[in-house]
């Protein structure tokens, strides 16, 4: 996939999870983060994302994001992460962040 980078998540020196990326002149895409179960909710998705909010509203660019319709946890997050929805399909939502300067 162009532009697309794919990170193992790293946590005390062990893998416990993957993050796919794309980045555009024009936007960054977070196409996937799957975490262990066991570290989930413990901020360390959280941190992630925050740090793509910072680098797109360093570059003034959109950030997009697509979540399944049977995770509504993951939802919530991204909507209290300051995340909209801009539109849907049969089986995901589609959220953007957009600056405030955007």
């Amino acid at each position: 996939m162009p532009d697309c980078t794919l990170s193992v998540i790293e946590h005390e020196g062990h893998s416990i999870g993957r993050l796919r990326i794309i980045r555009t002149n024009t936007s960054i895409t977070l196409a996937g983060i799957q975490l262990l179960p066991e570290y989930q909710n413990k901020r360390i998705g959280t941190n992630l994302i925050e740090q793509l909010k910072q680098e797109a509203e360093q570059k003034n660019i959109l950030l997009f994001l697509s979540v399944e319709k049977d995770n509504p946890h993951a939802k919530r997050l991204y909507e209290r992460l300051g995340f909209r929805m801009v539109g849907q399909d049969d089986q995901e939502y589609h959220l953007e962040y957009r600056a405030k300067s955007n």
